[in-house]
Order: C-alpha cells, then sequence, then structure tokens
C-alpha cells in the first residue's frame, strides 16, 4: 500500500483560499496536538526563529512520507500555534512558510499538501465528513471523496 493518502481513497479539498486561512482554520480540521510538518519552505529569518520557539520536544515517528518531510519544521497544532502561524503566513508568500505540509496524529497521516498552495490536499476518510466539510466551508474551499482501489 502507498504511504500517501492521494494513492488511496481520501478527500479531496481545492480552491482553498490561502495558507494563513488553512491554519486559522486547520484546528477544526484535525485534533489538538497533531503533528504540522512544514517543509522545503524558504524560511526567512522571521521564519526560522517563530519555528525554534515552537519546535516540540519530540517528534513521533513515522512522520509521514519520508521524502517529502526529511527538510522540516515541525509544529504542534493548537488554537495558540495556528493563529500565530496564519499571521505569520499573512506577512509572507507562501513559499517562505512551507512547500510541502502535512498533519500526523497517533502515527497516522491526516493530511497532505504537496506543492502548497496552488495543488488540491488530501484528508484521511478517518475525519469524518461533516468535519472536512465544515473546514471546506468555513476557508472557502472545495471538498470531494477520492475513491481508490475500490
Amino acid at each position: 500500500m502507498s504511504p500517501y493518502l492521494f494513492d488511496r481513497s481520501h478527500w479531496r479539498v481545492t480552491h482553498i483560499g490561502s495558507m494563513a486561512e488553512f491554519f486559522r482554520e486547520l484546528g477544526v480540521l484535525v485534533p489538538d496536538g497533531s503533528m504540522l510538518a512544514l517543509a522545503d519552505g524558504a524560511w526567512p529569518d522571521d521564519v526560522l526563529a517563530w519555528f525554534a520557539l515552537n519546535k516540540p520536544s519530540s517528534v513521533p515517528e513515522p512522520c509521514g512520507p519520508t521524502s517529502e518531510f526529511t527538510n522540516a519544521h515541525f509544529v504542534v497544532v493548537s488554537q495558540k500555534s495556528m493563529a500565530e502561524l496564519a499571521r505569520l503566513a499573512e506577512s509572507h508568500a507562501e513559499p517562505d512558510i512551507a512547500i510541502h505540509l502535512g498533519v500526523f496524529h497517533e502515527g497516522n497521516s491526516l493530511v497532505e499538501w504537496f506543492d502548497a498552495p496552488d495543488d488540491p490536499f488530501s484528508v484521511a476518510l478517518s475525519i469524518p465528513e461533516v468535519t472536512v466539510r465544515s473546514f471546506a466551508k468555513r476557508t472557502g474551499a472545495e471538498c470531494v471523496r477520492i475513491e481508490r482501489g475500490v
């Protein structure tokens, strides 16, 4: 089985307004305490400083497809951290924050967003439909269930 959500049945979310909106509403989609991986950004000094202040004490393994998240910074999802990250994203171009994003909880991949912000992102089917649709509505995005291998 592929390690990627997009190769399995999943929710596909498209047309999200901005990365800042994604961060602001991420707590609607995933549980507090989830681990957000922000990979391959340009990371200017103020962004690196924020990452350093918000670095978790440990990163659980496994943390997603390793090839995409070897060059990543990790942040624990909470209302406070996502509000701060949204404010930071509002004052930077998206590639300054990340090009690839993943959200993991208890060893499971919940969200994978490669080539953000232009491409759609995948959400695990373990996230209930009502939750995904609420997130999409709050961010101006669209979502559809994609069936793979059935």
